[in-house]
């Protein structure tokens, strides 16, 4: 199954360069484009005359291909970005008069989308000019990093939020559901979207650790229900040793889970005999002697983006913690009554 970093650093990043303005905009896509065309040569930050970088083209079709770099912040309105993406514009055309070579294409490399609206404004600019050109955003950039090692090196030059560069399935049940927890946590912020795409993420690595044909033997004509996945992660995903089982308390004030094993939360006594507990403050605990506890968080969340439009941990914690109330008093009374 392929690594969950790439994909969580590709977001964070993406919302990084789009949060981005001025020389802090220009010095992050500066780096990106480096990445992306392998003859890039940046000028520097002032004093380029209004050319931010550009590609010596000596082959068949000689002349220079042109990059313009502008990052506004989000209250400037069109009438302003035009004025200075023509400014840019003008500042392309006089060099090449200048250095006497053939525009070959334009980039103009921006922190926002340009509606079409406004990209025909664009087009009608270049058009009589028969100046090719493009439009980089950030999505469009990060899209065109090609490997994993790219999407590290603009992760770490951007100082993203730091996440395992290893695969979660690379990881053991109970550091698994740390890693899977951590990163829930980092993405309570983000749109309804890429909560989706987490949750599925880390639901597909979940049933990484079921073997495939006891997985699909599992479906009948509905499909395969939450009992039976639940049977299955009991069944391939327990941990026998208290050892490797641990104990993740929600911090409600930082929004974080902080992780301590057994030992050490029955020395703090913090610990309590259950899946899932409150203590006097209101914050959950989860104890995971499988992964169970985590596909019934991840269900609890799903839900909560589908009629929400978002999810809250906290929240999401709440509902599970009533959930294993109610099944367990149930179950004691079916029982014992």
């Amino acid at each position: 199954m392929d690594s969950l970093y790439p994909q969580m650093s590709s977001w964070f990043t993406q919302n990084k360069l789009e949060n981005a303005t001025g020389e802090e905009f220009e010095r992050y896509a500066q780096f990106l484009l480096l990445l992306i065309h392998k003859n890039y040569t940046r000028t520097r930050t002032h004093k380029d005359d209004g050319i931010d970088g550009y590609i010596l083209k000596s082959n068949s079709k000689p002349g220079v291909e042109y990059f313009s770099i502008y990052g506004p912040q989000s209250k400037t309105n069109w009438k302003q970005k035009k004025s200075k993406i023509m400014e840019d514009l003008q500042f392309i055309r006089r060099d090449s008069i200048k250095n006497q070579t053939k525009i070959l294409k334009w980039y103009l490399v921006t922190n926002f989308v340009l509606t079409k609206s406004y990209e025909s404004e664009i087009s009608a600019l270049c058009h009589p000019l028969q100046i090719e050109y493009e439009v980089y955003y950030p999505q469009k950039m990060i899209s065109l990093l090609k490997t994993p090692e790219q999407i590290y090196q603009a992760s770490a030059f951007i100082g993203t939020v730091e996440i395992p560069q290893r695969k979660l399935t690379d990881l053991y049940y109970h550091t698994f559901t740390q890693a899977a927890l951590t990163l829930l946590c980092k993405f309570e912020w983000s749109t309804t979207t890429e909560q989706l795409d987490l949750i599925e993420l880390i639901y597909q690595s979940i049933l990484f650790y079921v073997p495939q044909n006891e997985y699909f033997n599992s479906f009948d004509d509905k499909g395969l229900s939450n009992i039976k996945v639940r049977k299955l992660l009991k069944d391939h995903t327990r941990i026998f040793s208290e050892i490797g089982i641990l104990i993740h308390q929600y911090n409600s004030v930082y929004l974080r889970f902080d992780t301590i094993t057994i030992e050490q939360a029955k020395d703090l006594h913090l610990y309590e005999d259950n899946v899932i507990w409150q203590n006097n403050n209101g914050e959950y605990s989860l104890q995971v002697r499988d992964l169970c506890i985590l596909y019934d968080l991840l269900n609890a969340l799903r839900s909560q983006v589908q009629y929400q439009g978002k999810y809250s941990v906290n929240e999401a914690l709440e509902r599970l913690f009533n959930y294993y109330l109610r099944w367990e008093n149930n179950f004691l009374t079916s029982h014992f009554y």
